[in-house]
């Protein structure tokens, strides 16, 4: 009789542990499937991402807004100039310049007043002297003075309308400079502000009169 007790009694225990198991494998299956949850949703994140690169520039294939045939070639660590790409103007670089366009490589601003009318932008100064908004001031080519270049530009180039600043914050924009209005101006901000455009970086007691360029 003891025997039989003995025996019942493990077969107790080894139902009792085959169900344990049971449930444990059960709990182990759960996080599997959450995680295949996760990825799931990672997936539709990804798909939606995706779709918001359909806004980019597509660049026409002829007129005046059709990209230049202008670029860079080599390893050279040289500026060439800026070119028109067909929805920006971009600086380019390298040993040399290949295309039929690279006689027409010049500088940003007068890139963006070539293709002003492609950007959207107000053409300024020029032979018929158009003027910006009280709110902007005329951003000209870089031009020379005594022999050096300055971002002042000439008087009769045309320009693009920039919009000036409406605040400064001192503790990040702190470059004094000359503006091409002959005073000097504690940051490109303030110089901004003011509807003038930077001439170079110059110190707090610099002479800045020599940029002054007559009409």
């Amino acid at each position: 009789m003891t025997n039989q007790f003995r025996i019942l009694g493990v077969s107790v225990l080894l139902i009792a542990f085959s169900c344990s198991n049971e449930n444990l494998q059960e709990q182990d299956t759960e996080p599997a499937e959450s995680a295949s949850d996760t990825d799931t949703d990672t997936d539709i994140d990804t798909d939606t991402d995706s779709d918001s690169d359909t806004d980019e520039c597509e660049p026409v294939d002829s007129g005046p807004c059709a990209p230049m045939d202008a670029r860079g070639s080599g390893s050279c660590d040289k500026g060439l100039g800026t070119i028109w790409n067909g929805c920006e103007c971009v600086e380019i670089g390298g040993c040399e310049c290949i295309g039929k366009d690279c006689d027409s490589i010049s500088n940003t601003v007068t890139c963006r007043v070539n293709h002003a009318e492609c950007l959207g932008l107000q053409v300024c100064g020029g032979p018929d002297e158009l003027e910006c908004d009280d709110d902007s001031y005329c951003d000209r080519p870089p031009s020379r003075i005594d022999g050096f270049v300055t971002g002042c530009g000439s008087p009769q180039a045309s320009g693009i309308c920039e919009k000036r600043s409406s605040n400064c914050i001192a503790e990040l924009e702190d470059t004094p400079n000359c503006g091409c209005d002959g005073k000097f101006y504690s940051s490109y901000c303030e110089t901004n502000m003011a509807g003038v455009e930077i001439g170079n970086a110059a110190d707090e007691d610099a002479d800045c009169s020599w940029l002054v360029q007559s009409e």
